[in-house]
């Protein structure tokens, strides 16, 4: 899936950038773009793709490879994170197709799989008193990390303290599923999660339409003022508007960008 996804998108960056260069002014090499994207070093805001799919890939093979057993899956856990640390410690980062961040991204991954293993066992998910917990002590541990230590970003290659990261993100996380198993979720939320990858990979695009518009119009944008805000507030809103049918065209037409046949 993110194999077919990321080279369309990336496909319609380069035609879409390339024909604005030209009506708009402003320099675009095509060809260098196109080589960026190969090497996919952190490039664009479609980095985080090639991460995906290696990772999805690396879990696979260890399920082909009959080292998905809990126990197992348990010491593999500690291993990428061991992994992960190393890159850090040693500058082994940003690397061709963003390979540093695999071990990163598959420990997450095999942590899902796990969860959905032994969850159905446990009832205590059902009280919103625990995922209200979890929230807490995940804020917790993330304003520590950031006051203490560093902020996140892992484009950036900055985790802060690399434990209480994980400890961060894992308790938000599964806040976050217990939260949502227990409330009701209006179908355009639904729509909006279940596509949430296909709107974010087209967004950019339209957003700078939205900008030429309010250009045109004569409405300055300075990132600050209310203004700014409610323009940003606007794009989000009109963005997702004109991003339904396109979405809804891929869904039943073209199923197989998203590795769908």
């Amino acid at each position: 899936m993110f194999s077919n996804f990321c080279h369309v998108l990336k496909f319609c960056n380069l035609i879409f950038y390339g024909v604005l260069s030209h009506t708009h002014g402003g320099h675009y090499d095509i060809g260098a773009e196109a080589l960026a994207f190969l090497m996919q070093q952190r490039h664009t805001y479609l980095w985080f793709l090639p991460v995906l799919f290696l990772s999805e890939l690396c879990v696979y093979v260890l399920s082909r490879a009959k080292l998905t057993a809990n126990i197992k899956l348990g010491v593999i856990l500690l291993i990428l994170a061991l992994i992960h640390y190393l890159t850090i410690c040693t500058g082994c980062v940003n690397l061709i197709w963003n390979i540093d961040l695999v071990p990163m991204a598959s420990v997450y991954i095999i942590l899902g799989i796990l969860y959905k293993r032994v969850s159905v066992k446990w009832t205590f998910e059902n009280n919103k008193w625990i995922a209200g917990l979890l929230f807490c002590f995940s804020l917790l541990v993330s304003t520590i990390n950031f006051v203490v230590w560093d902020r996140v970003d892992i484009w950036g290659n900055s985790y802060g303290c690399l434990p209480l990261f994980y400890l961060g993100a894992i308790s938000a996380t599964y806040a976050t599923v217990l939260l949502l198993k227990q409330i009701s979720i209006p179908r355009m939320l639904i729509f909006l999660g279940v596509n949430s990858l296909l709107l974010y990979g087209l967004h950019r695009m339209a957003i700078e339409i939205f900008f030429i518009v309010w250009n045109k119009l004569g409405i300055p944008y300075d990132g600050i003022s209310c203004l700014s805000l409610c323009m940003a507030v606007c794009n989000v809103l009109l963005t997702c508007v004109l991003l339904y049918p396109v979405v809804s065209f891929i869904n039943r037409r073209c199923p197989w960008i998203l590795g769908k046949f």
